[in-house]
């Protein structure tokens, strides 16, 4: 079998390694086997890899006799193949999801240890022979969903249902921010989604956001003009209250989002694609008694761990009943071969993408 992997000063995916191990025919009376269904490929998945985040994860034992290493992926779902002894709550066939971050899910197998105490290392998302959930949507489960949902959710508790409020984000393209389109609609809030201009599919992407519930898409130059802001801005808020602004850039887009916020508004900042940092006027927040915070799923989630149960469950839910959708992205399968020549297609293709294993 087989895993992606990388050493301490790995600096770029070229220096990422294909690594073999061997699947224990038995497990311990603690584990439990499973069998990779489906994982993502995230921009977040590449920044850690870089050591963008300052710090690798923790590195991992592929099976009882090789040597650790850091596996590369955040996100995944997978069938559990075998069970151990004293496991209870889960069967062979059942569909789960690795609740601890960082573990690394691009590999055809993963060995988990049930520790004695402490929250359980696994979520189940599909009991086995159970219908109503797809592969792609549980390998989409663990990260983009719960950063969205948090976002919307846990800011601003009394959204107007009369369809006044707003939402305005830049990298409205992104997984994050068409999940976080979809949770803001079912609210009956607008959302305001900024990207970048100049593709050549840009009527498309618009189009594809506006199906997913985007009230209004604009480029990051129209964001940051001021013209555009003191009036076309204005037509499109129509009087509306834009309460929450998310950023995951920096820089001068985020300024422009700042800009955008009402009174008693906030911005929240859950990346900084750009590193660049962030500047405003401090009378502007003063006078408008404008916030700011930082988001971090996986630091929250280590604080309050039953908040990401409680999210996953409600997630679920949506996917199960069908008003929840995956956004677009290039689906490739996995037999045999090299698992490592296939990340790194969907890698240097710049696309989003998933990696079925079949």
């Amino acid at each position: 079998m087989s895993a992606v992997t990388y050493g301490d000063h790995t600096k770029d995916v070229d220096d990422l390694e294909l690594t073999k191990f061997a699947v224990p025919r038995d497990v311990e009376s603690n584990q439990v086997l499973l069998k990779t269904l489906a994982t993502p490929v995230n921009p977040s998945d590449l920044l850690l890899i870089r050591g963008v985040y300052g710090a690798f994860p923790p590195k991992v034992k592929l099976s009882e006799t090789d040597p650790v290493v850091h596996v590369a992926g955040n996100e995944g779902v997978f069938e559990v193949s075998k069970v151990g002894t004293s496991i209870e709550g889960y069967s062979e066939g059942d569909w789960v999801i690795l609740t601890s971050g960082r573990l690394g899910t691009w590999r055809t197998h993963v060995l988990v240890d049930f520790p004695s105490g402490g929250p359980e290392p696994l979520f189940k998302v599909k009991n086995a022979g159970e219908g109503g959930l797809k592969d792609i949507e549980g390998a989409t489960l663990s990260v983009n969903p719960p950063t969205a949902y948090q976002l919307v959710h846990n800011y601003v508790k009394d959204w107007n249902s009369d369809g006044r409020d707003w939402i305005v984000q830049n990298a409205g393209g992104s997984h994050v921010g068409q999940f976080l389109t979809q949770f803001a609609r079912m609210l009956n809030v607008n959302v305001l989604s900024v990207i970048r201009g100049g593709k050549p599919n840009h009527d498309e992407i618009v189009t594809e956001l506006k199906s997913l519930g985007a009230t209004a898409v604009i480029t990051e130059d129209q964001a940051q003009s001021e013209e555009f802001r003191n009036h076309e801005l204005r037509s499109i808020f129509n009087g509306g209250n834009v309460r929450l602004a998310i950023n995951c850039l920096g820089g001068a887009s985020a300024t422009a989002l700042f800009l955008m916020l009402s009174p008693d508004g906030a911005m929240v900042t859950y990346g900084a694609l750009t590193n660049d940092p962030i500047t405003y006027p401090s009378r502007w927040q003063q006078y408008n008694n404008l916030t700011t915070h930082g988001y971090f799923l996986t630091g929250n989630t280590k604080k309050n761990p039953q908040s990401k149960i409680d999210t996953l469950n409600a997630v679920l839910k949506l996917y199960k009943s069908g008003k929840l959708q995956v956004p677009p992205a290039t689906l490739l399968e996995f037999k045999d071969g090299n698992l490592l020549e296939l990340y790194l297609q969907v890698i240097k293709s710049g696309k989003k993408g998933i990696v079925k294993y079949i």
